[in-house]
């Protein structure tokens, strides 16, 4: 993330945030604040932390988007959506055991009715009116905006694997890939499949050709 910055004015004068760091943490700014939200510099393979970061970076390449100055002129901040309210409350957990003096929320994604309207294969127009049960961990702070951007890509068109997962054991690659799978991703529930056979194969979509190239090298 060090190549990473983003200029503002502040009160007539130029601004840059950028990551700073210490020997155990990187943060993101440039105002000298006692109580920074702060990411791990150093996270072990092998090390409980280490699981939380595939975890969390696998459903959002899937699930997540980061809002920074290049797509929002708004507050900076990630979120990770999903239907699945206690997956999220796991994930929930992952991202504060990474990030210190950090909060993060579920909310629902709207409360409102979605009305979908959409043409049959046939030429037919249909009209679907739902709730929209899906729920969203909300990390607003601009930390976590560059942390997921710069690892996980930004827009579902540049989503992409994180550099280091080509290069850890096996089974770090197979869990950021399970989390991804319960995001885009889906298996073969009939019955005529065997469990071995449901177990090792799945398909995934993305409008990323980035984290497709990415995916077929790791597997």
């Amino acid at each position: 993330m060090k190549h990473y910055s983003k200029t503002t004015v502040y009160k007539g004068k130029k601004r840059i945030s950028c990551i700073h760091k210490d020997k155990n943490y990187v943060w993101f700014g440039w105002t000298k604040r006692k109580k920074r939200i702060k990411l791990k510099r150093f996270i072990y393979v092998r090390s409980k932390e280490f699981e939380s970061l595939c975890r969390l970076l696998g459903l959002y390449i899937s699930e997540g988007s980061a809002s920074t100055i290049e797509t929002t002129k708004h507050k900076m901040c990630a979120s990770i959506c999903s239907s699945d309210k206690q997956l999220l409350k796991q994930i929930k957990q992952d991202y504060l055991r990474l990030f210190k003096n950090s909060k993060a929320s579920i909310i629902r994604s709207t409360k409102k009715t979605r009305n979908l309207t959409y043409k049959t294969n046939n030429g037919k127009e249909k009209n679907i009116i739902y709730k929209d049960k899906t729920y969203k961990l909300q990390m607003t702070n601009e930390l976590a905006a560059v942390f997921f951007k710069i690892l996980g890509g930004q827009k579902s068109k540049n989503k992409k694997l994180p550099d280091f997962i080509y290069h850890v054991p096996q089974k770090y690659k197979e869990l950021l890939l399970e989390y991804m799978i319960k995001g885009d991703g889906s298996r073969w529930a009939d019955a005529r499949y065997s469990n071995k056979y449901k177990k090792e194969n799945f398909r995934y979509d993305t409008k990323s050709l980035h984290l497709i190239c990415g995916l077929s090298f790791l597997l």
